[in-house]
Protein backbone atom coordinates (compact mmCIF):
# COMPACT_ATOMS: atom_id res chain seq x y z
CA UNK A 1 0.00 0.00 0.00
CA UNK A 2 2.71 2.53 0.93
CA UNK A 3 4.39 2.14 -2.46
CA UNK A 4 1.15 3.13 -4.20
CA UNK A 5 0.12 5.92 -1.82
CA UNK A 6 3.47 7.65 -1.50
CA UNK A 7 3.24 11.10 -3.03
CA UNK A 8 -0.55 11.04 -3.38
CA UNK A 9 -2.12 14.49 -2.77
CA UNK A 10 -2.95 15.46 0.81
CA UNK A 11 -6.62 16.33 0.38
CA UNK A 12 -9.57 14.93 -1.52
CA UNK A 13 -12.43 17.38 -2.02
CA UNK A 14 -15.80 16.59 -3.53
CA UNK A 15 -19.09 18.36 -4.07
CA UNK A 16 -21.89 16.36 -2.40
CA UNK A 17 -24.68 15.34 -4.72
CA UNK A 18 -22.46 15.59 -7.80
CA UNK A 19 -19.60 13.69 -9.35
CA UNK A 20 -17.23 16.68 -9.00
CA UNK A 21 -13.97 15.83 -7.27
CA UNK A 22 -10.54 17.39 -6.96
CA UNK A 23 -7.32 16.80 -5.07
CA UNK A 24 -5.02 19.28 -3.34
CA UNK A 25 -1.38 19.03 -2.36
CA UNK A 26 -0.46 21.36 0.51
CA UNK A 27 3.06 22.79 0.70
CA UNK A 28 4.65 24.90 3.41
CA UNK A 29 7.06 27.78 2.86
CA UNK A 30 10.14 25.56 2.47
CA UNK A 31 8.48 22.52 0.84
CA UNK A 32 8.91 21.43 -2.76
CA UNK A 33 7.01 18.86 -4.80
CA UNK A 34 8.77 15.50 -4.94
CA UNK A 35 9.12 13.61 -8.20
CA UNK A 36 6.52 11.09 -6.96
CA UNK A 37 4.10 13.92 -6.16
CA UNK A 38 4.60 15.37 -9.65
CA UNK A 39 3.91 11.92 -11.12
CA UNK A 40 0.63 11.59 -9.18
CA UNK A 41 -0.46 15.09 -10.20
CA UNK A 42 0.24 14.26 -13.86
CA UNK A 43 -1.66 10.96 -13.63
CA UNK A 44 -4.71 12.59 -12.03
CA UNK A 45 -4.75 15.46 -14.55
CA UNK A 46 -4.35 12.99 -17.45
CA UNK A 47 -7.54 11.19 -16.39
CA UNK A 48 -9.45 14.46 -16.06
CA UNK A 49 -9.27 15.11 -12.32
CA UNK A 50 -8.48 18.64 -11.13
CA UNK A 51 -5.45 19.05 -8.86
CA UNK A 52 -4.29 22.19 -7.06
CA UNK A 53 -1.03 22.85 -5.24
CA UNK A 54 -1.80 25.06 -2.23
CA UNK A 55 1.03 27.12 -0.80
CA UNK A 56 0.80 27.90 2.90
CA UNK A 57 2.48 31.08 4.10
CA UNK A 58 3.60 31.94 7.62
CA UNK A 59 2.08 34.91 9.35
CA UNK A 60 -0.95 36.21 11.12
CA UNK A 61 -4.23 35.56 9.28
CA UNK A 62 -5.05 39.27 9.64
CA UNK A 63 -2.09 40.01 7.36
CA UNK A 64 -3.94 38.37 4.46
CA UNK A 65 -7.32 40.11 4.74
Amino acid sequence: YSAKSSGFPDLCLWKPGTSEIMFAEVKGPKDKLSETQRDWIDILIDIGIDVEVCLVREGDARDFE
